[in-house]
């Protein structure tokens, strides 16, 4: 006995199952997705063949044809179904994303309300007044502004959410009459007091939502948030998405006849025209056609002139028939083989721009700054030296130049440094006095060697002449000396009681007499 095996069911890609099914409908898909869809169709043809035991070829011809058309009919019914739930989980997501951006977009402008506030209200202060105003407000428009930022502040991001998605929904060429997109292009149900929250309004407005208001929140508010660029290119992308799902390819908005004229100068297509070409631009594409296929021409006959007719007047191919069906995803319709040909736009602008630009003498690309050279200069010349710029301020300003200035400030804080170590020494010296450290006369370079001669061990000059009287006569230093440290004096012992043993006793001379 098979045990099933408990927990999610298995993610289905149902991209990859609209591809198979578009294959099998008959839709123009990539290979892998044909291939796939041709295993499939090939698979269920056997299934429905092993059951038919007829052996006519003709009646299985018939039945192949038969079975190929029912099987597209399913894929094109399945197709639909799978398609409206790849929308679903499209709108789903994209809600989320969009609700995030929403919050997002509310809180910056939270924060720039505020700090219009705290502007015109440091303004008010300003008794002077002669604080510049950038945001050209003042102080009579502070309670608009705070009347905004609690609006702001208490609006429903969820209901700006659905508000949004509709709204564009319901503008789109396309997807406002796709059959797949009617349960969200729906009127979304009256709100009296939309986009505020539900206990704001009872809190707040008890009676209900003024009219001034909502007046406010729809003209102000509510657009300020739809158009924040980050909410404006999720939708669009979102709007491409569901479109592309919806039918199978994305709409492209056509140019204007001003932006194709910028674009066919920009690519070197422009030249001079005659009285003719000034009325209509033709495309260079169409031009060697016609002087390539000049024997052609006479073969088309009015056939031509209908569809040059159709098409100059600028007549583009937005990718649906007159019916508003989309077309094939090669983009080009059954009943017509050629590119438009020609734009006229004499009857669009009647070349008012460019007759004004002709008068003023060139386009704003010409524009040339006059005061270029005055102030940037021709030749940037070098900076002068410190020197060179000291003489000239001491030309212009005197004894008021920054440098000498400067320099004064320097030189007495330096004297007044001095002044305070001298006098910190002087109380160092007097204290060094009072303890008898320092004698009353010498220098301070004698006082503090005698110091450190005293402090060490060492001898007085007095007691040092003594001692070397002492040394030179061969006798020892006096140990009741109090200058002398006892280490220093035992060394000395140590040493004359050495050289003692060495010397040895005191040898007599004997001197022998020869007169014997």
């Amino acid at each position: 006995m098979a045990i099933e095996k408990s927990g999610k069911s298995k993610k289905v890609n149902l991209g990859w199952k609209m591809a198979k099914l578009q294959a099998m409908a008959g839709g123009d898909v990539s290979r892998k997705a044909k291939k796939a869809a041709e295993a499939e169709l090939k698979k269920k043809k056997q299934t429905a063949a092993g059951a038919d035991e007829s052996s006519d070829d003709d009646g299985e011809r018939e039945a192949d044809d038969s079975l190929q058309q029912e099987l597209s009919k399913q894929a094109a019914a399945e197709l639909e179904q799978v398609k409206a739930q790849k929308i679903e989980n499209k709108i789903h997501h994209g809600k989320k994303v969009l609700l995030k951006t929403i919050k997002q977009a509310k809180q910056h402008e939270i924060q720039r309300l505020n700090k219009r506030i705290r502007e015109l209200k440091k303004l008010a202060e300003d008794e002077a007044g002669q604080k510049e105003n950038k945001m050209k407000k003042t102080k009579q428009d502070l309670p608009s502004l705070e009347l905004e930022l609690e609006l702001t502040q208490n609006m429903s991001s969820e209901l700006v959410d659905e508000e949004a998605l509709h709204a564009r929904l319901a503008k789109h060429p396309v997807l406002a009459t796709h059959s797949l997109m009617e349960k969200y292009t729906k009127p979304l149900p009256e709100n009296p007091d939309f986009p505020l929250t539900a206990d704001y309004v009872k809190k707040k407005y008890p009676g209900g939502t003024p009219a001034e208001i909502k007046t406010t929140l729809v003209t102000i508010l509510l657009p300020r948030l739809k158009n924040v660029k980050a909410v404006r290119e999720h939708l669009n992308q979102l709007m491409d998405d569901l479109e592309l799902i919806a039918t199978g390819r994305k709409y492209e908005k056509p140019a204007k006849p001003q932006q194709q004229l910028q674009q066919m100068k920009q690519q070197g297509k422009g030249g001079k025209a005659d009285n003719k070409q000034k009325e209509a631009v033709f495309d260079d594409d169409s031009e060697a056609d016609g002087e390539d296929n000049d024997d052609n021409e006479e073969e088309e006959g009015d056939d031509d002139m209908d569809n040059d007719s159709d098409n100059s007047y600028g007549v583009y191919d937005d990718g649906y028939d007159s019916d508003g069906l989309p077309l094939p995803m090669d983009g080009k319709s059954k009943g017509s083989g050629r590119e438009p040909s020609s734009l006229f736009i004499g009857s669009l602008n009647a070349g008012s721009k460019e007759d004004k630009k002709r008068k003023r003498g060139g386009s704003k690309d010409d524009w040339v700054d006059e005061k270029f050279d005055e102030i940037y200069g021709k030749v940037k010349r070098n900076r002068q030296g410190q020197r060179a710029r000291r003489a000239l301020a001491e030309k212009k300003f005197g004894k008021q130049a920054n440098h000498i200035l400067k320099a004064q400030e320097e030189e007495k804080k330096r004297q007044e440094e001095k002044a305070a170590k001298k006098a910190a020494r002087d109380v160092r010296r007097a204290a060094r006095r009072a303890a008898g450290i320092v004698p009353e006369s010498g220098s301070s370079a004698n006082a503090t060697k005698l110091h450190n001669q005293r402090s060490m061990g060492g001898q007085a000059p007095v007691a040092a002449a003594a001692g070397q009287s002492k040394a030179e006569a061969g006798g020892k230093p006096d140990a009741s000396d109090p200058t002398l440290h006892p280490s220093w004096l035992a060394k000395k012992s140590e040493a004359a009681a050495v050289a003692a043993a060495l010397a040895g006793g005191k040898s007599n001379k004997i001197v022998f007499d020869d007169s014997d």
